[in-house]
Order: C-alpha cells, then sequence, then structure tokens
C-alpha cells in the first residue's frame, strides 16, 4: 500500500459557504417535513420509476427515512473530507501534487454533498405535495452530478 502524506487541508471560504448552504438546505427541508407533516395522507410515495410515476406507497413516518439518509450522507460526507489521503485518486500522489490533490477531491466532495442535499430536499418536496416527480429534474440531477465528477476527473489528471 502506498503511504501518502497526511496534509491538514484548510476549508476554502467557497466551501465553508457551500456547506453552509447544504446545512441550511437541510434544516428548511426538516423543519418544511414537520410543518406539514399533518396533512400528509396515511400512504405517501416510497419508489419512483423511470418516468418519475409512484410505484411504491408506504406510511408516511417513512418521509423521515429520506431526511435521516440525507442528515447521514451529509455527516459522512463531511467526516470523510478530513481525510483526503485516504481518497482513491487517478493519480499517483506525491509529495509534491499531494495539496493540490487533496484540496480537490475534498471540494469536489463539499459540491457534490450540495447537489445531494438538493435532490433530497426536491424529492421530500415531491412527496409532500402529492405530485409526480419530474424525470427531467433527475435527468438534470444526474447531469450536474457527474459534470461535477467529470471537471474533478480532467483537473486531477491535469494537475499530477
Amino acid at each position: 500500500m502506498e503511504s501518502r502524506p497526511r496534509l491538514n487541508i484548510q476549508r476554502t471560504p467557497l466551501q465553508n459557504w457551500i456547506n453552509i448552504i447544504s446545512v441550511f438546505i437541510m434544516g428548511g427541508t426538516a423543519i418544511y417535513l414537520l410543518v406539514n407533516y399533518a396533512k400528509l395522507p396515511d400512504q405517501i410515495p416510497m419508489h419512483f420509476n423511470y418516468l418519475g410515476e409512484v410505484d411504491y406507497w408506504g406510511p408516511k413516518e417513512s418521509i423521515f427515512i429520506l431526511l435521516g439518509v440525507s442528515i447521514l450522507i451529509y455527516i459522512l460526507n463531511t467526516r470523510t473530507q478530513h481525510i483526503p489521503h485516504k481518497f482513491n485518486y487517478i493519480v499517483e500522489i506525491t509529495e509534491e501534487n499531494a495539496e493540490k490533490q487533496y484540496q480537490m477531491a475534498v471540494r469536489m466532495m463539499s459540491i457534490m454533498n450540495l447537489e445531494i442535499m438538493l435532490l433530497t430536499s426536491y424529492i421530500s418536496w415531491v412527496i409532500v405535495e402529492n405530485i409526480q416527480l419530474n424525470s427531467y429534474v433527475m435527468i438534470l440531477f444526474l447531469i450536474i452530478l457527474f459534470s461535477t465528477l467529470i471537471m474533478y476527473l480532467v483537473n486531477s489528471r491535469k494537475y499530477r
């Protein structure tokens, strides 16, 4: 196993703002769910097919599963950002490139965290409002998510 330098990568102001926005989105979603919980029917959409149509229903209490999953993703993603030396990289990590590679990886994870928080918030809104999930929004989300990943991979190769 290769030995990588352990560096203390400081978050940039942009990353701090991204994390703050992610927390506000989670908090706003939690408040929205709590405020609207009483108006939910006994059965709510739990799964959507590729057309955005509901294909599985569950008890209304299950609305909090999505919130719990998004909080868990946020916590794990944020905690993982503190150990960039354990990430998988497409380039060899050396003393010379470690700081730049770690910074780019941590920034990518912050951005993807925000994107995931936006997605789970959107899905929660769709469930509460009992409307069809817009498959175009889901496609757009996937494009944005993969674009973030591709931009990181391109930059990672650029700064070997």
